[in-house]
């Protein structure tokens, strides 16, 4: 067993038979997206119970609710309808004042609107929260009880037809229609239209919780009774066992057993970065792999890839088709052994820690190996800001003696503010290297005369151009004076191109004088 958490906190465990295998809707959230679900017949407890699993973690009860619709007399109609969600969003429907009660719990619909709330198991996970935390908080599993007479089925006629929706946590019903389980003119999130098949009196697995709950203790060592029926979970429709573990990590509460004689596949994803720094508006490369690591081919292969909302979609070259906008990378089959990749690049857009994952949504047959259907690649991605500068004069030609005045203009472009800003300004003419100017105007920052150097603690992206202007005396033996100014900052700079500037005054010597004497 899978254990996590100190000796003195162990996981619940809770067994069904698998009938639900959905693959990931990129377009829902993954918490109201249905992974997996199945059903169990308890004769101890003589119950119904409902497990579910969905792609992502809800965080609170009210995120999420669900919809089981059960066909008790398989006429094509759903006759009763399992309301899981919050109590408070429920009792809206019964007319209470009572809302976000932050509590999963459990009631039953009979169309076309008699509500009924209570009965033989009438909280989420079949306990309250008083009597044990079953982890429903930031968790993907859940399960719900149900008795067979709250059905409408009497011992020993135990089959029914049934479906499942999932709803907004604010609309704890939303699966209306009685003929498919959906949503009328309501709204459903995901749907698993089924009909599923299930018969309490045939079961295909059968799970010993020793008549105490549908929950086991998942302990080191601890061994689960289980007797199987091969014929019966072909009557059901069956795909073989579903274990939610209550208390494990995110990724690991829900798995899947086949039976031995039922063939599974075994894809292992990764997902690597080009670089572990990239600058922010830089471009870097995530490489994906797949491979069938199972002895048998794989087809109709569905990934999921995700990525933060920092990274900005470019292009992609590899096998299979990857649509960017839902994130979908579909490969149509690989042999046993065989692997293939998908490169994406994208635009750095945001600064901070950026990442990427990509996940197995589904597979024929089904791939019951859990452990290796998820990666992710993370990068660290540095703030940035693009420096330019531009340099002026008033005037283009100069008198020796006379004043000439230079103007450095320092402008910031994002995408994010510029530190320790530092630009350095000096004539390129041997002659002028000790200039100094006569007069210095500075918009910001601080500027050192006798060093050239303009300082400014920030340049705010985007904001208006910093100014230092800068008046020298024209000299009366050089026939240029050209000023160069180079700004750098400890922020990265995507682009140091524009980060340098020079101007170029002429000095109007006259060449009867170019020496300083007459000829």
């Amino acid at each position: 067993m899978h254990i996590l958490g100190a000796t003195d906190q162990v996981s619940l465990v809770t067994g069904f038979e698998l009938q639900v295998n959905s693959p990931r809707e990129p377009t829902i959230p993954a918490f109201n997206d249905i992974k997996y679900a199945g059903v169990q017949y308890d004769p101890a407890l003589n119950l119904f119970v409902f497990g579910i699993s969905t792609w992502g973690e809800w965080k609170t009860p009210g995120n999420a609710a669900f919809n089981i619709c059960v066909d008790q007399n398989e006429d094509g109609v759903y006759d009763r309808i399992l309301m899981i969600g919050d109590a408070g969003q429920q009792n809206r429907l019964t007319s209470s004042t009572a809302t976000g009660l932050d509590v999963f719990s459990v009631s039953r619909i009979t169309p076309p609107s008699t509500i009924t709330v209570g009965g033989a198991a009438p909280f989420t996970n079949l306990v309250t929260a008083q009597t044990a935390d079953t982890a429903l908080h930031n968790s993907n599993v859940l399960f719900a009880g149900v008795a067979p007479a709250e059905l409408g089925l009497v011992n020993p006629d135990l089959g029914f037809r049934w479906a499942i929706a999932s709803c907004p946590g604010f609309s704890a019903w939303c699966a209306r229609d009685t003929a498919t389980c959906g949503p009328g003119t309501a709204f459903t999130f995901d749907r698993a239209a089924g009909p599923f098949t299930y018969n309490g009196a045939a079961r295909g697995i059968a799970f010993n919780t020793g008549a105490a709950s549908a929950n086991l203790v998942a302990q080191n060592g601890t061994s689960i009774p289980v007797a199987w029926n091969t014929a019966n979970m072909v009557a059901n429709g069956s795909i073989g066992a579903l274990m939610l573990f209550s208390h494990n990590a995110d990724g690991t509460r829900d798995q899947v057993m086949l039976l031995d004689s039922a063939s599974g596949s075994d894809l292992s994803v990764t997902a690597a970065a080009s670089s572990p720094t990239v600058s922010q508006g830089g471009t870097v490369s995530f490489t994906y792999v797949v491979a069938n690591e199972g002895a048998s081919p794989a087809t109709n292969i569905v990934l999921d890839i995700s990525a933060t909302p920092g990274l900005v979609y470019v292009s992609d070259t590899g096998g299979g088709s990857f649509n960017s906008t839902t994130g979908t990378w579909s490969v149509a089959s690989l042999a046993a052994g065989t692997g293939t990749s998908l490169t994406v690049v994208s635009t750095v857009g945001s600064s901070g820690t950026l990442g990427t994952s990509i996940q197995v949504s589904s597979v024929t047959p089904i791939d019951n190996v859990f452990v290796n259907n998820r990666a992710e690649a993370l990068i660290n991605a540095s703030r940035s800001s693009n420096l330019n500068v531009a340099v002026a004069s008033s005037s283009a030609t100069v008198a020796p003696g006379d004043p000439v005045e230079f103007i450095i203009t320092l402008g910031t472009a994002g995408p994010d503010d510029a530190y320790s800003v530092y630009l350095t300004e000096q004539f390129n003419e041997a002659g002028l290297s000790s200039a100094v100017p006569t007069a210095v105007v500075a918009s910001d920052g601080s500027y050192d005369s006798a060093t050239g150097v303009w300082q400014l603690p920030v340049r705010p992206r985007n904001a208006a151009p910093s100014t230092l202007r800068l008046t020298f005396t024209a000299p009366g033996n050089l026939p240029t004076m050209t000023l160069r100014a180079q700004a750098s900052s400890s922020t990265s700079d995507p682009d140091s191109a524009n980060n340098s500037s020079e101007a170029v005054v002429v000095v109007l010597i006259d060449p009867l004088f170019d020496d300083g004497f007459e000829d």
